[in-house]
């Protein structure tokens, strides 16, 4: 662009002066164009934490941030926010490490009760106790196992209501208390499997109603429900319970 200045002189001769200002060239435009861009930028990768431009880290906690033109209370706060945020994902952290620790115990134990039981199941099984899946099974098959006196073992919950000692094949059976059961006989059983039985989690009286998991050996006989309105009942299969299957330290 150029200026022109009138120069007037008492003679009557009147000179003009011209000067140039420099035009900004593309290269210069688009240099200014980038600068204001990448200022912009930075600061919005800055954020609050600066009045000027700050070159991104990879750590918005980086103290290097209060060398660039930082307003040094609200880098202060920014400091401390973010360590308290840092904290907080630490803790987060442990947290679910902690986590993890008690998921794969559990699973390592479950799979260790799986192994000890199935290794008791198998002794018992060289002792001449046949094992019958279910309860239901049981139930069924009950009479012609009892005509033999047939020694078997078998798993379920075990629940006494008043003087019935009772072995259901799930938990929804045994807080239900339907009439899917078979009658146990605990009087020969064990010394540590009846001590286990006075767990007041199998005592329906002391108002548990979930019964208590149980794995048992013993011989099917016929015998009669306790309850009175059972009284005129025939007789029907039941357990009399021997050992518990368990899993024992050298087995």
């Amino acid at each position: 662009m150029r200026l022109g200045t009138a120069i007037a002189f008492g003679s009557g001769f009147t000179v003009f002066a011209w000067t140039l200002t420099p035009i900004p060239t593309e290269a210069q435009s688009s240099l200014l164009s980038g600068m204001s861009q990448e200022w912009n930028q930075c600061d919005k990768l800055a954020g609050a934490y600066l009045v000027g431009c700050h070159p991104p880290t990879d750590d918005p906690c980086d103290p290097t941030y209060a060398g660039y033109h930082v307003n040094q209370t609200t880098a202060a706060i920014a400091r401390q926010q973010c360590a308290e945020e840092r904290q907080q994902q630490q803790q987060q952290q442990q947290t679910e490490i902690e986590q993890q620790h008690r998921q794969a115990a559990a699973q390592e134990a479950a799979r260790r009760d799986l192994f000890e039981q199935q290794k008791a199941v198998a002794k018992a099984v060289t002792q001449g106790y046949r094992l019958i899946p279910t309860v239901k099974d049981l139930i069924l098959d009950g009479k012609p196992l009892a005509k033999t006196g047939a020694k078997i073992q078998i798993s379920g919950r075990y629940k006494k209501v008043g003087d019935s000692e009772r072995l259901y094949g799930s938990l929804p059976d045994a807080i239900q208390s339907d009439d899917n059961y078979v009658s146990l006989l605990t009087d020969d059983a064990e010394r540590s499997f009846r001590e286990y039985l006075l767990n007041p989690l199998c005592q329906a009286q002391f108002g548990a109603q979930v019964g208590c998991p149980i794995a048992v050996g013993g011989h099917v006989t016929m015998c009669h429900r306790l309850a009175a309105e059972f009284a005129n009942y025939p007789a029907e299969p039941c357990l009399s319970v021997e050992i518990e299957i368990k899993y024992r330290p050298g087995d």
